[in-house]
């Protein structure tokens, strides 16, 4: 079996520890009850909620449990051709549809060409633009996809135009989930609320508002699993209800821990609290076709103005954060812990002004979404720049309203952050800093013809030696010209009620928790 090896940074625990198998191992049944702030969409075709899709869908590949590897989900075994364009894929056998029915490898082609087809309206068309016919299939030029072929009901092949590093990542995708064409064309779009897959649990029902329950799939491929009867995600939009249930004993795990209770839940050393690096990066973005955030000065002034350790220090105490040296985080190919950031310097910051013509400073909107976190960083970052003549007005939005906004080009200042979508620093340097992106990906709207040419290349090279160097040096030009001021990375902090068993058996940070292997005492 080919698997892809991962450079991640690891899981820590804190609290109770679970029981060892010694002491009495798993146990089948029970509820798991989960906080979800909002549900909208189980079609894994979509940007849906995917803690519960990850429980009722599989794909091809996944995450290893330690989020270290790809492996075979679906597939059994899997190999890549010397050229590095065809990957053929075995089927596990035997794997059934939540409606009884056998999966084949005919519903691996359908259910990629379900994505690539505009009356999906997916959003990840883009995972698959790379097979071939996949552009002619997507216009409507052809009728399936020609570079998916399917061999006997187990064996699927899937030839690429050219070789792409990234191209096993997406199908680990929730993109790459299998759905039966059956389901999928009966429901159509309400696919989304009555979802079918091979996974651990079953879609049982969806009541707006109050809860999405799913019931243990006793046909799962993975014998003996899962060990819970049920799982139910409670949607709780408020932080401090959610903090609230959980205490009392009502819900089992929180994630995200709220900032108001952060330090009391953690140090209580009444729950498992389980840590994990994220793959991400935050800061402060600037439209580079905006006055005056088109003067490179005027950004790398606001770059050098801000103060990272001390973010870190006053708003993620408890170590829920570390300062960026740029957009690449640590544990990712390219992360250069020797790149030349730009550091806190407030007299460099003021003579960059002064040197673009604002000697006597500046003022400007700070955009930002309306929730208490994004507000308190706005404000604090407001107080850094005001030192050094920068004077911030803070705009307040709405979610949806804010990233309209921000992809049409509107905003000038404003909070920006991406977490990885894949275990690949594609998933930063091409999404956020290749022209070809401009909009909601890319919402600097910054163009460099050598950022383009390395981002667009390293995509396509199989030698990670070189992807690296390429990473490397573009990461160098985005930090050297500030389209973004990069401030900080996070580490997620889950609470887990002690009677919890497993609830780290699928810590990832690229993809949602399986709850295949979560198990209660009592």
């Amino acid at each position: 079996m080919l698997v892809v090896a991962l450079l991640l940074s690891s899981c820590a625990r804190k609290g109770p520890e679970p029981a060892s198998p010694q002491t009495g191992g798993p146990r089948s049944g029970g509820e798991y009850v989960i906080g979800l702030e909002d549900a909208w969409s189980l079609d894994p075709a979509t940007w849906g909620n995917q803690g519960p899709m990850r429980n009722i869908f599989n794909g091809l590949l996944r995450y290893t449990a330690d989020g270290k590897q790809l492996e075979g989900d679906l597939a059994e075994d899997w190999s890549v051709s010397p050229d590095g364009k065809t990957y053929t894929f075995k089927l596990r056998q035997g794997v059934k549809f939540h409606n009884g029915r056998e999966l084949v490898a005919d519903d691996v082609k359908y259910s990629i060409e379900r994505v690539l087809n505009p009356k999906t309206k997916s959003d990840g068309a883009f995972a698959f633009a790379d097979v071939v016919g996949a552009q002619e299939f997507n216009q409507g030029k052809a009728k399936e996809v020609s570079g998916i072929q399917v061999g006997d009901p187990h064996t699927v092949q899937i030839t690429l135009k050219e070789p792409l590093a990234i191209f096993p990542y997406f199908l680990a995708m929730n993109f790459g989930y299998v759905v039966p064409r059956e389901a999928a064309e009966q429901y159509g779009d309400n696919f989304a609320r009555h979802p079918v897959g091979t996974g651990p649990f079953k879609f049982e029902e969806w009541k707006e508002g109050e809860y999405i329950k799913l019931v243990k799939n006793p046909d799962y491929f993975e014998k003996g699993l899962p060990y819970l009867d049920s799982l139910v995600y409670r949607i709780i939009p408020d932080s401090a209800t959610l903090a609230m249930q959980f205490e009392a004993g009502q819900i089992h795990e929180m994630y995200p821990i709220p900032d108001s209770v952060f330090q009391r839940v953690v140090s209580s050393g009444k729950y498992q609290i389980l840590e994990q690096s994220r793959p991400d990066v935050f800061g402060l973005a600037m439209n580079v076709r905006k006055k005056p955030f088109d003067d490179v000065r005027v950004r790398r002034a606001i770059a050098y103005a801000i103060n990272r350790e001390k973010v870190v220090q006053v708003l993620f105490s408890g170590g829920r954060a570390r300062p960026a040296l740029g957009p690449i985080p640590p544990g990712l190919l390219g992360y250069d812990p020797q790149i030349k950031a730009i550091g806190y310097d407030p007299e460099r910051a003021k003579q960059l002004l002064a040197d673009a013509g604002y000697s006597k400073g500046l003022e400007c909107e700070l955009w930002t979404l309306s929730r208490d976190s994004e507000k308190r960083f706005a404000e604090f970052i407001a107080s850094q720049l005001a030192e050094v003549g920068i004077k911030v007005q803070i705009r307040l939005m709405q979610t949806g309203a804010f990233f309209d906004a921000v992809s049409r080009g509107d905003a000038g200042l404003f909070w920006w952050g991406w977490t990885a979508d894949y275990a690949d620093p594609d998933t930063f340097m091409y999404s956020l800093f290749n022209s070809a992106n401009w909009g909601i990906n890319n919402p600097c709207f910054y163009k460099n013809p050598r950022v383009d040419e390395l981002t667009s290349q390293a995509r396509h090279i199989m030698d990670q030696a070189r992807r690296e160097a390429m990473y490397k040096e573009a990461a160098q030009i985005v930090v050297d010209e500030a389209p973004w001021a990069f401030i900080y990375h996070t580490t997620a902090f889950w609470a887990v009620n002690p009677g919890v068993r497993g609830a780290d058996a699928q810590l990832h940070v690229y993809g949602y928790l399986s709850r295949a292997r979560t198990w209660l005492e009592k």
